[in-house]
């Protein structure tokens, strides 16, 4: 069975998720901060499993916005998984993703947009605001 497998690294915590769209998805997140490169593919490793690496179809990657050092490593992670498996990679606004999940679950106007933010460092917020089309 295929799997798409997502990595979020562009904040202090980890998030890996996997999902073949017909069973229940599986997601964790770890609050690693700064030892997110030297923790990162242990957990990508015990995640995976029972699922294995030739099931993972396709990958997506948190590309921000966020840290700079955080996105870094998910991204490149994410490229060299995605080369050495062969499967297309997706990158995804972190922003984008939270807004798409709530709209989603929305029941009310489809034409209602929604604004979210994220902290950032030094006090101040990553902003969008998005509307599904």
């Amino acid at each position: 069975m295929s799997y798409g497998l997502a990595l979020h690294t562009v904040s202090p915590q980890l998030g890996l998720a996997i999902s073949n769209f017909a069973s229940p998805s599986r997601c964790q997140t770890w609050d690693l901060g700064q030892a997110m490169s030297t923790h990162l593919h242990q957990h990508l490793v015990e995640f995976l499993s029972p699922q294995a690496w030739s099931d993972v179809a396709w990958l997506a990657a948190a590309k921000g916005p966020g840290s700079f050092t955080g996105t870094r490593i998910g991204v490149v992670t994410a490229r060299t998984l995605a080369a050495q498996l062969r499967v297309p990679l997706f990158s995804v606004s972190s922003l984008a993703a939270i807004a798409f999940d709530r709209l989603s679950q929305d029941t009310g106007s489809s034409d209602r947009a929604i604004a979210i933010q994220m902290p950032a460092t030094g006090g101040l917020l990553f902003t969008g605001i998005y509307r599904l089309s």
